[in-house]
Formats: structure tokens, C-alpha cells, sequence
């Protein structure tokens, strides 16, 4: 008899009941037929080594063999599908992890837009309450009347007022702030009156007019320089800015008339300041016209070169073409109207 039987080879081919159980979800029942199977073969295998010396008939012989082989092949069939069933429950059960997750993010997503329309729905609550509580004859934002009053360009920037038109404000992409068109405000630049640098004639003189209250009155002749301003951060370039003059009448008048003249000088983005230019006006003081009655009057116009440049400023007051007040006027200053297109400008000197 061999060292190795026969019995002891088939034994490590063939799985156990604890492999079969770990391996499959057979039933106990299938499981011992499988087991008996197998023990049946290695009893006939055993019985063969035992009596294979002594053997008289071969075709019984032949037979068994021939059975054990089919056993032997249903057996090695039986392990191959035990194999693939394991491969393909685990395909099953790695899918079915995968659905699980994707049911789990789709939990997660639906909750977030459920979130997110709690969170729109608050949002044009909150828009609704303050239109209703505002003075804006338009409502629901505008939408209904005015579906056109805010729209974001293709460039980023936000803007509300007219989509289509020229006038609207604007919020471009880094923040800042434009108003284009009918947008724009305006704002003034006061020139605060310098003391005169001398007395006497072609000065104005320091009288007292209100009260206490003094100022500088001009006679006929009269010049004086004010402070330097600079022109706003916030001016818009290319605009037109209007000169303004205000006077305080010192006497209860019959109709006058007053003449003032102003020298102006900007300076430039770069080289020496210009020759000054030079505008007047003449205003009528109509008749029956009280004491101390204040008068802003436009003296001409400028376009604005640019911003962050000074403003230099002289006015003088000259023969009127008609009857001259009885009292000269107090000068209250002088200051121009510009208009803004930001609140300010995105560089120190550039807009």
C-alpha cells in the first residue's frame, strides 16, 4: 500500500461543512449530502488501495473507478460553482453597498434643497415685507411692472434700473459702485474766503451785516482770492460743473444790478497750471428787495479734466451795465456743482 493513500489525497480536495457554511448558503441538509458524497468516494478509494493487490475482476474494478470519477467531477463542478457563487454574492452584496450609499446621498441631497427652498422661501417672505412696508408705488419688487429693473450682465457686475437703457446703478464685479445716466448726484465744492493780503482800494472790505456777523463786502473794483479745493474722488470725468456766486443784499433796494467776474485755474494731470479763465455775470437785484436777502447766482460752466487736481479760484466785482446797489453785497462764496458717478475712485488719482 502507498505512504499516501489514496483516502488521505482525495480528503484535502473536498470542502469541509464549516468551509461549506462560511462559503454558501446551503442548507444543512445539502450540506451532508455533500459530505456524504464525498465520504462515500473516499470509503470506496480506501477500499480499493486495501484490496487492489488482490483483485480478480477488472471490469467491476473499471466501474467503480468510473462512478468515482463522475463523483470525482460532480465534486470538482460543485467547487467551481461554490466559487463562482461566492464571487458573484459578493458582486451582489458590493452593489448593494452602493446603492445604499447612493440612497444615502440622495437623502442628504433632497434635504439640502429642502433646506436651501426653506431658505429661499424666508428670503422673498423678507423681500415681500419690506416692499409692502415701503413708499414704492411699484410692487413685487418691480417685477411685475418693471421686469427689466435689475439685471446681472455676462461681465459679473449687477445693475438696477433701466437693463436696456442708459440709466441704472451699477455694482461691478469687484464692488464698487457706479450710477450711469440719470443715477448720477450732485455735490458742491465751497472755496472758503481768504482774508484779504492788504486793505484799502481793490480789496474788499470786512463789514459787520447780520448781528454780529461779519463778511467781506466787494465794492466796484474789488478783488480776492479764495482757498484752493480739489476736486472730489467722486466727480465724474467729461462732466459739466457750474461756477455759483452767493451775495447777501445790505438794503432794502428798488431794482439794482451787480456784476461779478471770476478767474479760475485748474490744475493739470501733469506740466504747469494754465493760464486762469475768466467768466462773469450780471444779476438784477429786484425791486423791494429786504436787507440781508441771500442770492446764488451761476456764473458759467467748466468741464471737469479730471480728479484730485486743485481748484484756483479769484473773484472780483465789476461795473454793472445798470444802477449799482446802494450798499455793496457781502460776498457769502463761491463754490461749483458737479456731478458724481462713484462713491469714490478706484485709484488715488484715476477713476
Amino acid at each position: 500500500m502507498p505512504t499516501v493513500t489514496t483516502q488521505e489525497e482525495l480528503k484535502g480536495f473536498y470542502f469541509s461543512a464549516a468551509e461549506l457554511k462560511a462559503l454558501t448558503d446551503w442548507p444543512d441538509a445539502l450540506i451532508e449530502d455533500y459530505l456524504t458524497i464525498s465520504e462515500n468516494i473516499i470509503n470506496i478509494v480506501n477500499k480499493i488501495d486495501a484490496t487492489i493487490d488482490d483483485m480478480q475482476d477488472v471490469a467491476p474494478l473499471a466501474a467503480s473507478v468510473n462512478r468515482i470519477k463522475a463523483q470525482h467531477n460532480f465534486l470538482l463542478k460543485t467547487r467551481a460553482d461554490i466559487s463562482s457563487l461566492v464571487a458573484s454574492v459578493n458582486r451582489i452584496k458590493a452593489q448593494h453597498d452602493r446603492l445604499s450609499k447612493s440612497r444615502l446621498d440622495t437623502a442628504d441631497l433632497v434635504a439640502s434643497v429642502n433646506r436651501l427652498n426653506g431658505l429661499v422661501g424666508k428670503a422673498v417672505s423678507r423681500l415681500m415685507d419690506i416692499e409692502q412696508t415701503s413708499r414704492a408705488p411699484v410692487r413685487k419688487m418691480g417685477i411685475d411692472r418693471f421686469p427689466n429693473m435689475v439685471s446681472i450682465l455676462p461681465n459679473g457686475h449687477l445693475r438696477i434700473g433701466s437693463a436696456t437703457g442708459e440709466n441704472f446703478l451699477e455694482v461691478e464685479i469687484d464692488g464698487t459702485v457706479r450710477f450711469v445716466g440719470n443715477a448720477t448726484a450732485w455735490k458742491d465744492i465751497m472755496f472758503p474766503q481768504a482774508p484779504p493780503k492788504t486793505t484799502g482800494v481793490g480789496n474788499p472790505s470786512l463789514v459787520t451785516w447780520n448781528g454780529n456777523q461779519r463778511g467781506y463786502s466787494y465794492a466796484v473794483g474789488d478783488a480776492n482770492d479764495f482757498d484752493p479745493q480739489e476736486i472730489e474722488h467722486d466727480a465724474l470725468v467729461g462732466s459739466t460743473a457750474t461756477w455759483h456766486v452767493h451775495f447777501i443784499t445790505r438794503d432794502n433796494e428798488t431794482e439794482r444790478t451787480v456784476k461779478y467776474e471770476l478767474e479760475y485755474a485748474i490744475e493739470p494731470a501733469a506740466g504747469a497750471v494754465p493760464a486762469p479763465t475768466t467768466i462773469s455775470a450780471e444779476f438784477v437785484i429786484p425791486a423791494n428787495t429786504t436787507v440781508n436777502t441771500p442770492f446764488r447766482e451761476n456764473l458759467g460752466t467748466f468741464v471737469i479734466p479730471g480728479i484730485a487736481r486743485l481748484a484756483y479760484a479769484r473773484l472780483a466785482r465789476i461795473a454793472s451795465s445798470g444802477t449799482e446797489p446802494t450798499s455793496d453785497p457781502v460776498i457769502g462764496g463761491i463754490h461749483f456743482h458737479y456731478e458724481i458717478d462713484t462713491l469714490g475712485s478706484r485709484q488715488i488719482t484715476t477713476k
